[in-house]
């Protein structure tokens, strides 16, 4: 599961200050394709220019789509 907000940035990679798509993608553990269990989860943001994908951890994550949401 990925969800996506959109964020307007520098990317680190190109320079362009261009918007960066915000991702969180969440493993689980399903029975019966019922989500039980999370089992980890991978958050970053992709340069829309360029394609450069920049990992973030969670506390980063969470400022950013905090900022998105202003």
């Amino acid at each position: 599961r990925q969800r996506q907000m959109c964020i307007r940035d520098r990317c680190p990679n190109c320079g362009h200050i261009t918007p960066h798509g915000l991702y969180r993608r969440i493993n689980r553990v399903s029975i019966f394709y019922i989500p039980v269990i999370n089992i980890r989860g991978k958050s970053g943001e992709t340069c829309e220019y360029c394609g450069f994908v920049r990992p973030l951890n969670i506390s980063d994550y969470r400022k950013a789509k905090k900022a998105a949401r202003q």
